[in-house]
């Protein structure tokens, strides 16, 4: 693709624009901890790579033994006034980021999935994106790579967390749902609101409260909210009894106009360990695990075809050191499967990765 002067020179300006601003342009990735908007309608997330089932990237090996990807996509009438990301999913191994002739990121992501903000750099009719991956990143794991483009509103949900406390000889667990709001407005923005919409296992609303964000958002800025509710007696989360709570969020804009809604389930969970067995409330578990070989299997399969796997052996458990894609990993919440991680394994990203799935239980 071939890029006339004046669209060469526009790019510019705002490459030198953008380089005033506080970020730094080379590893500048916006944290993602749940894959939204690559879950939400087809509207939202245009894939570039992979569907999560079958892929076909054209790759080609230079000189250097490197393997690239490029792939040219048109600016869509809808995503003007949006902040437009670039999402790349399953990059086991260091990776550089281009779009537009611009070298914009590189890190290694241990399979948990980035985001990078491409908004500015952006031309108005097509545009190139460029993806440089280690060799062995594609052979090792070529059903896993995913790369969309994420379009939200300038205000918009980055992430949340739900912890559930149980309260010791009560009935009761109090549930917390953290907020986090990141900000690309221009402009100081205060009518703003967020509504929280909780709901049991059977589908019945339990709370629904709102929240004023009566407070200034600057560019880049991110804000914190907290929704702390109780509920009585739970249906706990157990393999045998998968019993899912529902989560939905939804962002207010001036007038009340309303903006980018996710959700997301999750559960209750009594669990202790005893030596090999799992306790969960009444539910007495001895995992069967699947092994690698098994769990190779999953980003080429459908979920149905996941499930029959599992099934036809006695599998009720995995055990991995990796990320699994989030679709598997709602799936396994939905269908009581345990993804078994031993501690020694731990570390931040893919911690925050994990959160919120009733499914995942870390091991000695």
């Amino acid at each position: 693709m071939s890029y006339p002067m004046e669209s060469k020179l526009h790019m510019t300006i705002l490459l030198c624009i953008f380089l005033l601003l506080p970020l730094t342009l080379s590893g500048q990735q916006d944290s993602v901890e749940r894959s939204f908007v690559a879950n939400a309608e087809p509207s939202h997330a245009h894939f570039l790579v992979g569907d999560g089932r079958e892929n076909n990237i054209p790759v080609y090996r230079d000189e250097t033994n490197q393997l690239k990807y490029y792939s040219d996509f048109q600016f869509q009438p809808d995503w003007k006034g949006k902040q437009v990301f670039i999402r790349l999913s399953g990059m086991k191994s260091p990776f550089h980021f281009w779009i537009n002739s611009f070298k914009f990121g590189s890190g290694d992501s241990e399979g948990v999935p980035v985001e990078f903000n491409v908004t500015p750099f952006l031309d108005q009719e097509e545009n190139r994106l460029r993806v440089d991956l280690e060799p062995t990143d594609v052979e090792r794991n070529h059903d896993a790579l995913q790369i969309s483009v994420a379009v939200r509103d300038a205000v918009h949900v980055r992430d949340f967390r739900i912890t559930n406390y149980a309260r010791p000889g009560s009935s009761e667990t109090l549930v917390r749902v953290h907020l986090f709001v990141k900000s690309y407005c221009t402009e100081i923005s205060r009518d703003r609101k967020v509504v929280m919409t909780m709901s049991d296992p059977s589908g019945d609303t339990i709370y629904n409260v709102q929240r004023e964000l009566n407070f200034p958002l600057a560019f880049r800025q991110e804000v914190e909210v907290f929704f702390d509710q109780t509920i009585k007696d739970p249906r706990h989360w157990s393999p045998l009894h998968p019993e899912l709570y529902h989560l939905q969020l939804q962002l207010f804009g001036k007038g009340s106009a309303p903006g980018e809604v996710v959700s997301s389930n999750f559960g209750i969970r009594n669990m202790v360990i005893n030596d090999s067995v799992l306790i969960f409330s009444t539910d007495t578990i001895v995992p069967a695990i699947a092994g690698q070989s098994v769990l190779n299997q999953f980003t080429s399969l459908t979920d149905e075809e996941i499930l029959s796997l599992l099934e036809e052996k006695d599998y009720n458990a995995v055990q991995t050191n990796e990320i699994l894609p989030e679709r598997v990993m709602e799936l396994f919440d939905q269908h009581g499967i345990l993804v078994l991680i031993k501690k020694e394994d731990r570390n931040p990203s893919r911690d925050r990765w994990n959160m919120n799935h009733p499914c995942v239980v870390w091991i000695e």
